[in-house]
């Protein structure tokens, strides 16, 4: 500054140049504050979009229980565990369908994916599942001749129902952990924001840290 002083001819007129020329830049404002009225505004955007079902900070899955503890905030890894045959694989299946049935009532963007690492359990029997669940009627009565017409029409309609849901399935064979974090950051770009993944189950990964019976430590998966 004291340089560009001495170089010009009239002082007062360079000062007052340089003046206006940070009034200028800095539009006039001398603080950082802003007025209460733009949080206001930015809040009420915010309420506007929780009341459309469009911003959460949690996954709805539509079950009361779950949802009053908020057991699934985005972002977060949820781990079910449990004996053999305790019912994991179905919380988990049934809080996949309340989460894409959510999706769908309130019209949002996105989807859920199911990784089934059991090498017994295609795609279509985790549909079947879905299908008892959501029409009350048990595959198995179908297959022992044991449901009539009415139980196999509510059925059908399940089945009809679940094809318009946002749930995609990966059951190939060999899944790793890398395989199933490159997929499903590659599902969103064709099929819009990944609410949530789920994975049957952690131990069924075939990563390089298995043990002798080829089962991965929860830990590490």
């Amino acid at each position: 500054f004291e340089t560009l002083v001495t170089r010009v001819e009239d002082v007062d007129e360079f000062v007052a140049g340089m003046v206006a020329k940070i009034q200028t830049a800095t539009s006039g404002k001398i603080h950082s504050y802003k007025h209460v009225s733009e949080a206001v505004a930015e809040l009420e955007r915010h309420l506007d979009a929780e009341l459309k079902g469009r911003q959460m900070s949690y996954v709805d899955c539509g079950l009361p229980t779950l949802m009053a503890n908020k057991l699934f905030p985005l972002s977060s890894l949820t781990i079910l565990s449990g004996l053999s045959g305790s019912g994991k694989t179905s919380l988990s299946i049934q809080v996949a369908l309340g989460v894409a049935i959510k999706l769908k009532e309130n019209d949002m963007l996105g989807c859920v994916s199911i990784h089934e690492l059991e090498s017994t359990v295609r795609a279509w029997r985790l549909t079947k599942r879905m299908a008892s669940m959501l029409s009350g009627v048990s595959w198995s009565d179908i297959e022992d001749g044991k449901s009539n017409s009415y139980d196999v029409s509510r059925y059908r309609t399940a089945i009809e129902f679940i094809k318009t849901l946002p749930i995609y399935i990966n059951d190939s064979d060999n899944q790793t952990s890398a395989h199933v974090i490159t997929t499903s950051n590659a599902l969103p770009l064709q099929s819009g924001p990944l609410w949530l993944p789920v994975s049957d189950y952690l131990e069924q990964f075939k990563d390089q840290w298995g043990n002798a019976e080829g089962k991965q430590p929860t830990a590490e998966a």
